[in-house]
């Protein structure tokens, strides 16, 4: 005999959940254990809307300043910027493979970023480039 477990598709035999659940549930407290199980899942979830919404935020107002940018390196920056939110630790090689720019292009494309705010050097006291 075969149970679902809390409505998804994952298949529990039945005699082996309630086995289980005598195990760690002697009293029958089961409901008090889901309860505080999803009380965290709640908590988790809207955890991870507010860093979500916090995100999207951040980088709307990282569009707004790379669109205040000439033509040219607004075109370039909003380029690199999506890719900064996948891999925010970049070198001028990162750069180079995500825009074909050359070296130098990709450090001028940098020290851009680095001057808006939007990148920050790992150590102050190493000259990058």
């Amino acid at each position: 005999m075969e149970g679902r477990l809390l409505g998804k598709t994952s298949i529990v035999p039945v005699f082996l959940f309630q086995e289980v659940s005598n195990d760690l549930f002697p009293f029958g407290k089961v409901s008090d254990w889901v309860d505080f199980f999803l009380d965290g899942v709640m908590e988790i979830a809207k955890e991870a809307t507010d860093i979500v919404g916090k995100i999207t935020a951040l980088r709307e107002k990282d569009m707004l300043n790379i669109q205040m940018l000439g033509k040219r390196a607004s075109e370039s920056a909003a380029h690199i910027l999506p890719n900064l939110y996948a891999q925010p630790i970049v070198t001028v090689a990162t750069v180079q493979k995500w825009t074909g720019f050359s070296r130098a292009g990709s450090q001028i494309a940098i020290n851009r970023f680095v001057e808006m705010g939007l990148l920050t050097p790992r150590d102050n006291n190493k000259k990058y480039g």
